[in-house]
């Protein structure tokens, strides 16, 4: 049977975004031949998807299959692309009937976990309306505890400045509502706003849109602030500007996809910073909770890639949650979607004086049980009079990330997670707690345990020996490449009638591996030539020729 979800009446119409005529947005997933190239809205129509009125301008996305999807499909001639269009809300379980459509999806609107300008904070009462899980509660988002230099300070970032590391050869991507960039000519809808305030934002370098870093007043410039606070902690970083236009989640995944590509080509961005999300669950039931859906799925591509990811909590804690949460408050209710995905950095927030925020959003996640990860600081003058939320504390955490990365350029998604969780500074109940995680972020000692070769533990799929490798290639033991090399090594090579030939030549490779995958790791040029001339050929021989091998060889 084909599991396909069948959304007609699941979700808040509200979210929908819904076309004239009445036509609704949809991610469309669909099969297709692997030899069928479908790298344009152009080459949509050879799909062969009937009722479904495609977006002209939206590029497919391609998708790593679930394994519902494996089962209705063939793996080895046949992969799933993600296409964008508008159907009739009635005949969304007709377009899901057709046997190359595995899943059809509403297209919603995200938001962001901040304020619009000075005068409109985030949309909390100061006075709390639960009690406070770690005492005294800030809920005053309007009220700055010093400013982006003072929570530098606090951090230790000044003290990793020192050292040498200020953030360069590092790309932060800011997936967000848009920037207005230094030397990018800004649109007047920003400029003849009432609220513009002229402030443009250094280091911007470029973006999926030809009009990146020209626009920021859809989000009420949220995009130049989370830039800012990014700078704030690493100011020789540079940034993406990743647009979520007419904030759909859709877009949302496009920024992600233009990430994936990008860093195949250069290694960049190292980060992606996501400061929003779903306030609750009914905005679209079948993201928030489903770890299926496409974008989760896509996040976790872009982590197998080698970037890092951060996401805020939100602000939805029970002591002064958003307006915007409605009953969606607290413990289990808070932490919706990719923010709360097991394998991402999940951000809480806290003020740079030890202050639990109140409305900082509060495990466990939709996604999984152990959430938030960390807290990182809010509350303070950066790009606005305060910069709040947790929106504010995830760019911060993204900055700091952003020194660690430079100081150890091989720094995975696994370490940086630990790093900072095993640092982190306790402010709540002992250990990690369901409202700050490990606790507040602490950037030099992070830094210190990442430089002082005490590296934290990185979690092993299996008990194999690593590919060394091609770890220090992709970035990631999780990369897809690296598990397939793992996989091929440990159930072809290791299974076959030349078992004892293929340890020998092993022994061999774990002998000297090490030292070059140090070298990849600190030498870019050489990492980047290792990987592009050889580890990428090799995958691809080794993907040839694994059916021959499982043929002639394997018992």
């Amino acid at each position: 049977m084909s599991d396909k979800n069948n959304l007609s009446d699941k979700n808040d119409d509200s979210r929908i975004i819904t076309h004239p005529g009445g036509k609704i947005q949809v991610l469309v997933e669909v099969k297709k031949p692997k030899t069928l190239v479908v790298a344009s809205s152009a080459d949509v129509p050879k799909l062969q998807v009937k009722g479904l009125e495609i977006d002209p301008e939206y590029i497919p996305i391609p998708i790593t299959p679930t394994d519902k999807e494996k089962v209705n499909m063939s793996v080895d001639t046949e992969d799933i692309v993600c296409v964008c269009g508008k159907v009739e809300k009635n005949k969304i379980k007709e377009l899901e009937s057709q046997p190359n459509v595995l899943r059809v999806w509403k297209d919603t609107k995200v938001d962001f976990f901040e304020k619009k300008n000075d005068t409109e904070f985030v949309h909390v009462s100061a006075q709390p309306t639960a009690v406070c899980p770690i005492p005294p509660c800030d809920c005053q988002p309007g009220v700055p505890k010093g400013t982006i230099d003072d929570v530098a300070d606090y951090l230790g970032v000044k003290s990793i400045w020192s050292k040498g590391h200020k953030g360069k050869d590092i790309v932060v991507g800011v997936v967000d509502g848009g920037i207005t960039a230094e030397g990018r000519p800004i649109k007047a809808a920003d400029t003849s706003n009432p609220s513009w305030s002229n402030k443009l934002v250094k280091n911007v370098i470029d973006g999926p849109d030809n009009d990146w870093g020209t626009t920021g007043v859809g989000w009420g410039w949220h995009g130049n602030m989370s830039a800012t606070d990014v700078l704030g902690m690493a100011p020789e970083a540079k940034i993406y500007d990743i647009r979520i236009s007419g904030d759909a989640l859709s877009n949302a995944l496009s920024g992600f996809q233009w990430a994936i590509n990008r860093h195949r080509q250069d290694g960049t961005p190292h980060i992606l910073t996501n400061s929003w999300g779903y306030f609750q669950k009914s905005w679209d039931p079948d993201y928030t909770t489903d770890p299926d859906h496409p974008f989760t799925r896509k996040v976790l591509e872009a982590i197998n890639e080698g970037i890092i990811i951060l996401f805020a909590a939100g602000n939805c804690g029970a002591t002064c949650p958003d307006g915007r949460c409605d009953n969606d408050t607290g413990t289990g209710k808070s932490i919706w979607g990719a923010n709360g995905h097991e394998q991402v950095i999940t951000v809480a927030a806290a003020s740079k004086e030890e202050k639990y925020i109140g409305y900082s959003s509060v495990g466990p996640a939709a996604l999984h049980d152990k959430k938030p990860d960390i807290t990182s600081i809010s509350h303070f003058t950066g790009y606005f009079n305060s910069d709040s939320g947790t929106s504010a504390a995830t760019p911060i955490a993204a900055g700091v990330v952003a020194l660690l990365k430079q100081a150890e350029p091989n720094l995975t998604q696994d370490q940086t997670k630990s790093a900072l969780m095993d640092t982190a500074k306790d402010i709540g109940p002992s250990g990690w707690d369901i409202y700050t995680g490990a606790g507040i972020i602490q950037a030099k000692d992070a830094y210190d345990k990442i430089t002082t070769g005490v590296m934290p533990p990185i979690p092993k799929p299996d008990d194999g020996k690593i590919c060394f490798i091609a770890t220090a290639a992709y970035g990631s033991e999780m990369a897809q490449s690296v598990q397939f090399l793992r996989e091929f090594r440990d159930d072809v090579v290791l299974k076959s009638r030349f078992k004892r030939g293929f340890e020998n030549i092993l022994g061999v490779y774990y002998s000297f591996s090490p030292p070059i995958a140090e070298l990849m790791k600190r030498n870019k040029a050489f990492k980047y030539t290792l990987k592009y001339t050889v580890v990428w050929p090799f995958v691809a021989l080794s993907k040839v020729t694994a059916f021959l091998i499982k043929s002639l060889l394997i018992k």
